[in-house]
């Protein structure tokens, strides 16, 4: 099974997911957000297309299992390549009728547009600190994650601090 992938803007990314055993693809996006000024040893697009061959390998969990297992791996790599604090990233998945979503570093946000309004997901990002040392415990990337129902009609946006900094209302967007 194969996947479909693009970069939807700067630190942004999409793939559709035929993962073995499911009849519909899985969509996952990701938004990246490292300093770039530090020259990490992998780019935005590298971590991207990483987390989506790790995605491929899991066919068989459901979305909320293979987030926190991607969350988990990629918090550990970040801080193996001294990235822990440079690095921000928020992770969905769509399964069936519900959103997952995971959230690390505080500079990534997600927003849901429901009906023209646009409304920040309430989700506690995961500290830079966790993972320090190489380890991450399950409460802390569990503190990350949240899931919420998705209505037709529904919009996600993802983005960093580049855009919701410089936006005071993402409506214009929906």
């Amino acid at each position: 099974p194969g996947s479909r992938s693009s970069l939807i803007s700067d630190g942004v990314y999409h793939a559709e997911l035929s993962l073995r055993g499911r009849k519909e693809p899985m969509p996952f996006s990701m938004v990246v957000d490292m300093n770039r000024e530090l020259r990490p040893p992998v780019s935005a697009a590298d971590l991207f297309e990483n987390s989506v061959e790790f995605l491929k390998s899991r066919p068989g969990q459901d979305a909320k299992s293979m987030l926190l297992e991607l969350a988990r791996k990629i918090i550990q790599f970040s801080h193996a390549e001294v990235l822990g604090s440079l690095l921000s990233f928020s992770l969905t998945m769509i399964e069936g009728p519900l959103l997952h979503t995971l959230s690390y570093g505080g500079r990534t946000r997600l927003y849901l547009v429901r009906r023209g309004k646009a409304e920040q997901v309430a989700v506690s990002a995961v500290s830079r600190n966790a993972g320090a040392g190489g380890q991450v415990t399950n409460s802390e990337v569990e503190s990350g994650y949240c899931s919420l129902p998705l209505q037709v009609g529904d919009k996600v946006i993802l983005c960093t601090d580049g855009l919701y900094s410089m936006v005071s209302g993402l409506e214009e967007f929906a």
